[in-house]
């Protein structure tokens, strides 16, 4: 998080990971960045790590998978995110969390994440990734639950 406090330090980490993203694709291979909430925290100057610094730093080859959550946790917009990443984000961790400090996150469309609004934004997105760090009920019940949400709000579908 620390890294994320100034543009001269986001401006470092652009360096690493473009130097990465150079030898994932002689090997072949995407680099995507994911994000924490610390990327999405404003900086002292109102500008935004990622939207304002990093999406103008990196190489157009680094792509980005984007944790709604974590956008929503620091105060940003999931939706407005995604739509500024446009397709460098096709990667989508949907996660969903009461928004307070150290609590276990919970299914999706029962925090604090407009997730329908953010997913409509997401389109370029390939995977939707459904995760939870941890849980304070059954794991495999939320899973499923926010699987079939997805499903409710037409953003996937089960099988058998």
């Amino acid at each position: 998080p620390e890294r994320f406090t100034s543009a001269a330090l986001i401006a470092q980490v652009c360096e690493e990971i473009n130097a990465a993203d150079a030898q994932a694709r002689a090997r072949g291979l995407k680099l995507a960045y994911h994000n924490h909430d610390a990327e999405y925290r404003p900086l002292p100057d109102g500008s935004s790590p990622t939207l304002d610094h990093m999406l103008r730093l990196l190489a157009p080859t680094v792509e980005f998978e984007l944790d709604i959550y974590w956008v929503k946790h620091a105060g940003g917009d999931p939706a407005a995110a995604l739509a500024a990443l446009g397709s460098r984000a096709r990667l989508i961790h949907a996660k969903d969390g009461t928004g307070m400090p150290n609590t276990p996150f919970v299914a999706l469309g029962e925090g604090i994440v407009d997730v329908p609004a953010a997913l409509s934004a997401a389109t370029s997105a390939e995977w939707l990734i459904c995760e939870l760090d941890s849980c304070a009920t059954d794991m495999f019940e939320a899973l499923d639950k926010s699987a079939r949400y997805l499903v409710q709000h037409g953003f996937g579908h089960l099988r058998g």
